[in-house]
C-alpha cells in the first residue's frame, strides 16, 4: 500500500476526491446546533444580509469573538449554496482538503512519498480530524492557515526560497486576520525555539527570516480591518477581542471550558486514534534521535510546543490543539516506516480495549441522555471498531504488519462514515430547535424570548430574536395572535405568574444542562 507510486497524473485528483469525501460527508445532513457552528454561522449570514464586510454581529448586536475571513469565506458558501447548513460548512470541507494537499506535498518533499502518503492515512484515519472539518468555526481556516505557516517556515530554512518566507508571513497573516493574536503567538514560539537550537549560528538564521518586513506584511493585511472595525464600534470590538477572548481566555476558563492538566494530552491521545496507540512510542523514540533529521527534529518540537502551550492555557478545548495533528502524524508515520519494534503486539492490545470501550461509552450517553435513550441500538454500529481491532491483532500474530495497519485504518474509516451519516444525524433530530420546527413553523409566528435561548434559533429564524425582560412583557406578548416565546426551564418558575402560558415543546439540549422551553398562548 506504502510501496507502489500511483502514477502522477492519476494521483492529486484521486486523493482530491477522496479526501473531500471523507471531509464533507453529509455536511448537509444535520442542523446547525452546535453553539459555536450556530453564532459563527448566523454572523456570516447577517453581515452578508446587511452588505457589511466590517462589523460581526449576532442577533443583530455586536460579536467580538474573532475576526471575519471565517466569516467571509462562509457569505461565499451562502452566495453559491444558499444560508443553509451546506452553504456554511463547505469551505471549512474545502480548507480541510486543501490541508491535506499541503501537507502531502511538503512531507514528500522533506522525507519522502511513503512517509507522506501514510501521514495523510493517519490524519484521514482521525475521527476528530475530520470532524473539525465538519463545522462552520473558525478552526477549519486557522488550522491550514497554520500547517501552511510551519511548512513553509523549514522550506525556507532547508531551501532559503524566498518565496517560502513570503507564504510564510502570508499565512500567518490570514491566519491572525481568521482568529486573532494566537496565529502569531504559536508559530513565533516554535520558529523561536527550532532557530535558537541551531547552535552558533541561531542569530544569522533568525536575521535571514527578515522578521521586521514579515512583521510589516502581517500588519499591513490586518490593521485595515481591525482599525475600520474600531472606529464602526467606538473600539468596543477591539476591547472585547482582545480582552475577553484572548487574554481572559488564556488565563482564566472560559464558559466552563476548563479541566485538569492532563486533559489536553488526553484530548489528542484520543483525537488521534486509532494510531495514538503508536503516538507515544513514536514520540518517545523520536525524541531520542532528534538530531538525525531535522525536519523530524522540527515536527516533533511543533506539536510538543502547541500541545503544552494548551495544556498551561486556563481554557481548554479539544480543537484546540488539532493544528498539532500533522506533525503528530509525520512523527508516527516515520515511527512506522522506519519499522522500529513493528513486532510488539501491546498496541494493538491497547486499541482493542479502546474499541470495545468506545461503543460501551456511547451506549451509556444514550441511557443518560433521556431524549436519545432510544438511540441505544446506534451504539452498535461502533462494534466495526473492535471488529477492526481483532482482524488486525490476528494479522499482527501472523507477522502481516501491514495488513494489521490497514484493518484499523478500515475500521475507523467505516466508523467516521457510520458516524457522519447515520450516528448523528438521528442524534441531531433530538435537538429542540428541530422539535420546534417539526411542531410548528417559527418563520411564520412572532417570536421572543425571555432569560437565555439555544443560539441555533437565530439562524433558523434569520430575523431578530427582541427580548423580553420581565413576566409581564411576556403575558403581553403572548396576547398576540401567533406569539411564540423561547425560554428555559430555569425561568418556567418566574413564569408561571403568566397565565396564558403553555408550554409547545420542553426539551434538554443535547449535552447541556439547559432545558429549552417554548411558550405559546393557551388555546381560548
Amino acid at each position: 500500500m506504502f510501496d507502489k507510486k500511483i502514477q502522477a497524473k492519476y494521483f492529486y485528483p484521486l486523493l482530491i476526491i477522496i479526501a473531500y469525501f471523507l471531509l464533507s460527508s453529509n455536511i448537509g445532513g444535520s442542523n446547525i446546533y452546535i453553539l459555536d457552528e450556530a453564532k459563527n454561522s448566523e454572523c456570516a449570514r447577517e453581515m452578508m444580509e446587511r452588505s457589511d464586510w466590517v462589523v460581526p454581529t449576532f442577533n443583530y448586536e455586536l460579536r467580538t469573538d474573532k475576526p471575519p475571513l471565517h466569516y467571509y469565506f462562509m457569505m461565499m458558501g451562502y452566495s453559491i449554496f444558499g444560508a443553509n447548513e451546506f452553504g456554511a460548512r463547505f469551505f471549512s470541507s474545502v480548507f480541510g482538503v486543501l490541508t491535506i494537499l499541503i501537507t502531502f506535498f511538503y512531507v514528500r518533499k522533506f522525507v519522502g512519498y511513503r512517509q507522506a502518503l501514510l501521514t495523510l492515512i493517519i490524519l484521514l484515519s482521525s475521527l476528530h480530524f475530520l470532524l473539525e472539518f465538519h463545522l462552520a468555526v473558525p478552526d477549519p481556516y486557522l488550522i491550514f492557515f497554520l500547517t501552511l505557516a510551519y511548512f513553509s517556515f523549514y522550506d525556507f530554512f532547508k531551501y532559503e526560497k524566498k518565496s517560502s518566507l513570503f507564504i510564510m508571513y502570508l499565512a500567518i497573516a490570514l491566519g491572525t486576520l481568521t482568529k486573532g493574536p494566537v496565529a502569531i503567538a504559536l508559530p513565533g514560539l516554535v520558529f523561536l525555539i527550532f532557530l535558537l537550537l541551531r547552535r552558533g549560528k541561531q542569530w544569522k538564521l533568525i536575521k535571514s527570516y527578515r522578521p521586521l518586513l514579515g512583521a510589516l506584511l502581517v500588519l499591513a493585511i490586518n490593521v485595515p480591518w481591525y482599525y475600520m472595525v474600531g472606529l464602526e464600534t467606538d473600539w468596543e470590538w477591539v476591547r472585547g477581542f482582545f480582552l475577553e477572548h484572548n487574554i481572559d481566555r488564556f488565563v482564566d476558563t472560559k464558559h466552563g471550558h476548563g479541566g485538569f492538566f492532563l486533559i489536553t494530552p488526553l484530548y489528542v491521545f484520543m483525537g488521534m486514534l486509532p494510531f495514538a496507540v503508536f503516538m507515544i512510542q513514536a514520540l518517545v523514540r523520536n525524541s531520542k534521535v532528534l538530531t538525525h533529521d531535522d525536519f523530524i527534529t522540527y515536527s516533533f518540537l511543533t506539536a510538543m510546543i502547541i500541545i503544552i502551550f494548551f495544556t498551561i492555557s486556563g481554557t481548554k478545548l479539544p480543537n484546540y490543539t488539532i493544528p498539532a495533528y500533522p506533525f503528530i502524524a509525520v512523527v508516527t508515520a516515520y515511527f512506522l516506516t522506519m519499522q522500529a519494534n513493528i513486532n510488539k503486539k501491546w498496541p494493538y492490545y491497547l486499541h482493542l480495549f479502546l474499541a470495545l470501550l468506545l461503543p460501551a461509552i456511547l451506549y451509556a450517553v444514550f441511557t443518560f441522555e433521556n431524549s436519545l435513550s432510544h438511540l441505544k441500538p446506534h451504539a452498535f454500529w461502533l462494534l466495526v471498531l473492535p471488529l477492526a481491532g481483532i482482524a488486525a491483532l490476528v494479522f499482527q500474530y501472523k507477522k502481516s504488519h501491514q495488513t494489521a495497519l490497514n484493518s484499523l485504518i478500515a475500521g475507523w474509516v467505516a466508523a467516521s462514515l457510520l458516524f457522519f451519516f447515520i450516528i448523528y444525524p438521528e442524534m441531531d433530530q433530538e435537538n429542540p430547535v428541530y422539535k420546534t420546527y417539526e411542531k410548528i413553523n417559527l418563520n411564520e409566528k412572532k417570536v421572543a424570548y425571555y432569560g437565555k435561548y439555544n443560539p441555533a434559533y437565530i439562524f433558523y429564524l434569520k430575523q431578530k430574536l427582541p427580548e423580553l425582560t420581565s413576566p409581564e412583557e411576556v403575558e403581553k406578548f403572548l396576547d398576540q395572535e401567533e406569539a411564540v416565546v423561547i425560554t428555559a426551564e430555569k425561568y418556567m418558575a418566574k413564569l408561571k405568574q403568566v397565565p396564558h402560558a403553555q408550554t409547545l415543546v420542553k426539551q434538554k439540549d443535547l449535552f447541556e444542562v439547559r432545558t429549552t422551553v417554548v411558550l405559546v398562548p393557551k388555546e381560548k
